[in-house]
């Protein structure tokens, strides 16, 4: 890997949760051959991590998105530049970014200040977004404007100050109070990612519990053995049911739900393994992935690439950027 380092500062209480919750520290890159700082503190809600990050100096950020939250992030200062395999645009102080599970995108941070809200999504949103073929993911609005970013940056601060306000002496109606202007930030952040996604159709509430319990079983391995009266008995239901509800709702049998959930996981490892200076089959061997022709088929069926043109085509971008100067 080239570059320089990245320096990490935070308060000690936060450090566990920020490595469980990154999963990729290595998925982040001084740019040229100085340092860079990064200064992060975290505020904990019921559905959501909320991350205030100052940045000195140039960090390539190359990072994927599984699928298991979704970040939406706003820009309070500094510039940010995010790539993606049709180009480049640039982020306006006071614009919000939605990353979308799926996203080949990588950032460039310079003397930023921002904040990130890392959403737990459950229930219909996150099982829309992780159903969504690469192709329709693809055409999602990203960055949002000022305008339609205001409220949620000023329940941020507002949130962050407040936080660090209460939790200096904590009592119970503190306690209560983070958690109602923690459930008004995620409720505003969601609203923003509906108007991205669409409104949700109707389902029938029978299905969409089907589908939500075998969402539950997605993980990075253990479950690609089980057929689909496996599936059917972890649901409480009927093979005829389970496939009944995930056509109704995700428009997808549940195996094939599951290989795309299955095929998200691959793919945020995969990218955030690019220009970490390990071999692409050290990256999917860590993750729990092997090449094998089937994976390599699926993967290029959902992605239109093979798994390994991804990686040395991150690898490449993110060399390229890290090897960039400050001026």
């Amino acid at each position: 890997m080239v570059g320089g380092a990245v320096s990490l500062q935070m308060a000690e209480r936060d450090m566990g949760d920020f490595n469980r919750m990154t999963g990729q520290p290595s998925g982040i890159y001084a740019v040229g051959e100085g340092s860079a700082r990064a200064t992060v503190g975290l505020t904990e809600t019921e559905q959501a991590t909320l991350i205030y990050t100052e940045i000195q100096g140039a960090v390539v950020v190359s990072t994927g998105v599984p699928g298991s939250n979704v970040p939406i992030g706003a820009l309070l200062r500094g510039n940010v530049r995010v790539y993606s395999p049709d180009g480049f645009a640039d982020m306006r102080v006071g614009e919000s970014l939605l990353a979308i599970p799926g996203d080949d995108v990588a950032y460039v941070l310079t003397d930023t200040r921002s904040y990130t809200l890392r959403i737990r999504c459950s229930g219909d949103l996150r099982l829309r977004l992780k159903a969504m073929p690469q192709s329709e993911r693809a055409k999602l609005r990203r960055i949002l404007t000022v305008t339609e970013s205001e409220d949620l940056v000023q329940l941020f601060m507002f949130f962050g100050r407040e936080h660090d306000r209460l939790t200096r002496v904590m009592r119970a109606e503190n306690s209560e109070q983070l958690r109602v202007i923690g459930a008004a930030v995620v409720e505003r952040a969601l609203g923003q990612i509906e108007s991205i996604v669409g409104e949700a159709p109707h389902y029938d509430p029978q299905y969409l519990h089907i589908c939500e319990k075998i969402d539950g079983l997605v993980s990075a391995s253990g479950w690609s053995s089980l057929l689909a009266k496996d599936l059917a008995a972890h649901a409480n239901c009927s093979v005829r049911q389970l496939y009944r509800a995930f056509e109704s709702v995700m428009d997808a049998s549940p195996i094939h739900y599951l290989l795309r959930s299955r095929l998200l996981v691959a793919r945020s490892a995969i990218l955030s393994g690019g220009g970490s200076g390990k071999t692409f089959r050290q990256v999917c061997e860590d993750a729990g992935f092997s090449v094998t022709p089937s994976f390599v088929r699926s993967y290029a069926a959902e992605f239109g690439e093979p798994p390994a043109a991804s990686f040395h085509r991150r690898e490449k971008l993110v060399r390229q950027l890290v090897g960039r100067t400050n001026s």
